[in-house]
């Protein structure tokens, strides 16, 4: 029996009709009618050949009674006497010039054979996007660590029609960052993920179908109107799990350091993630905190005890306890002369911080068990991590604060804590400055912000 020939997409052409094609649909969605938006005009799609080439298609309405059952994600069918149209546009989701299109004569049928790609993924690497060389034509795709993710933001276009979205950022494995603005049901997505999982510690993301725009010579990266795939810790892909282990990899191979330079959770700017994202409760609240979350609490340090430092391992600062025994005496042997033991005193960075009122932020506050990239589990103590805002401006953490304090100035977050703490002075970083007026602006910042080392 003779094996059945497809067509890759590479030899299609306008001027024959008589094609067999096997296809694998990699996005669906459905286009609204511009006379009424209630209504649906077509079934829009991107397909993908064995050989990884990939093309645009719809599918009217009037033919949704024929082929719906067959346009879903990731179906594979093969196709008999397709219709083509021109796949033009300032921005296509595809660069194939053809636009596959069924009609009355189309023949469509399910295939469970499939020897290509899954995804057909085909990344670009974020120096070409910081450096505006990416397509600004047809869609990109992207990989990386989202490390910060706004909450949801409400607006209207020049339409006055309602506008959801938010701001992400993504790291590569090489350091490198960019700015992703998720839109709509995207922005639900990364939201309602990000939201119901923050036990995680990694937020590995692909955005697949994306736009590029080179917006006043900075990078501009969003999804692609409706045609975008968005995948978030989706560890059946092969690529999010290879990222993964590179990731922590590299992580761990970095220099440590009092201050963080990797990103082993997703975090929010102060601004949003005090404000609007973590929950405040009361320091006696703390121990009966039963499960997974981060939450602030107000405090004034009092005392440090001479405990407040731990020998550690010059290149894993882990723990480390003293393997010498004291010298043991036989009878009649004398010692050494006894040495005066010094009393106890804090280093002045030290000393800064007490009887100062912070707002702390603890993170993964129990007792839980961890999946770590190998499926392994272990149980991990109550506190990961710990972000502080200070009352005073000479605290070693507030000079990277500084240019966060002005906006955190605003009357917001003064009545936000107000409600749980009691009416406490909390929001003025400093004494002798008085609280800016005004409407409060919406800001971005990054800071750089003192982190605990974790005991193992």
């Amino acid at each position: 029996m003779a094996e059945t020939k497809f067509s890759p997409f590479t030899q299609l052409s306008l001027a024959n009709k008589d094609y067999l094609l096997k296809v694998r649909f990699l996005s669906t969605w459905k286009r609204a009618s511009n006379n009424n938006p209630n209504e649906t005009f077509s079934l829009d799609f991107v397909c993908m050949d064995e050989e990884g080439n990939k093309m645009s298609g719809s599918c009217l309405a009037v033919w949704f009674a024929m082929f719906d059952r067959f346009l879903f994600d990731q179906n594979v069918v093969t196709i008999r006497k397709p219709m083509f149209g021109s796949n033009s546009g300032s921005w296509t989701v595809t660069p194939h010039p053809l636009k596959l299109c069924f009609n009355r004569s189309t023949e469509v049928a399910n295939c469970a054979d499939w020897n290509g790609s899954r995804h057909g993924f085909d990344f670009v690497d974020f120096e070409t996007i910081l450096d505006l060389k990416a397509s600004t034509t047809t869609s990109i795709d992207i990989i990386g660590a989202m490390v910060y993710c706004s909450p949801i933001k409400v607006g209207v276009n020049k339409k006055n029609e309602e506008v959801v979205r938010v701001n992400t950022t993504f790291q590569n494995l090489n350091g490198k960052r960019i700015f992703v603005t998720l839109f709509g049901k995207y922005a639900y997505k990364a939201s309602e993920y990000v939201n119901a999982n923050k036990h995680e510690h990694h937020f590995i993301t692909i955005l697949q179908f994306a736009k590029f725009e080179n917006w006043k010579g900075r990078h501009s990266v969003n999804n692609g109107f409706d045609a975008s795939n968005l995948f978030i810790n989706d560890h059946e892909i092969e690529e999010t799990t290879s990222f993964l282990h590179s990731f922590v990899q590299q992580l761990q191979d970095q220099s440590s350091s009092s201050f963080s330079h990797g990103c082993s959770s997703l975090t929010y700017n102060i601004h949003d993630d005090f404000l609007n994202v973590t929950k405040f409760i009361k320091n006696a609240e703390v121990e009966g905190i039963d499960k997974p979350q981060a939450v602030i609490v107000i405090g004034t340090i009092r005392v440090v005890n001479n405990h407040w430092y731990y020998m550690g391992c010059n290149h894993c600062t882990k723990k480390v306890e003293s393997s010498l025994q004291p010298l043991q005496l036989t009878e009649g042997e004398s010692g050494p002369p006894a040495e005066k033991e010094n009393p106890f005193q804090l280093p002045p960075e030290i000393e800064y911080f007490i009887d100062k009122k912070y707002a702390f932020k603890f993170l993964n506050s129990a007792l839980i068990e961890v999946e770590d990239a190998t499926g392994a589990t272990s149980s991990q103590k109550n506190v990961h991590k710990v972000v502080s805002i200070s009352d005073d401006n000479i605290t070693p953490v507030s000079n990277a604060l500084k240019a966060v304090n002005e906006m955190e100035h605003s009357e917001g977050l003064k009545r936000n804590l107000d409600q749980v703490y009691d009416n406490e002075e909390v929001a003025d970083v400093s004494s002798s400055k008085s609280r800016s007026s005004g409407s409060e602006k919406e800001a971005t910042v990054t800071v750089k912000m003192l982190v605990p080392k974790k005991e193992k």
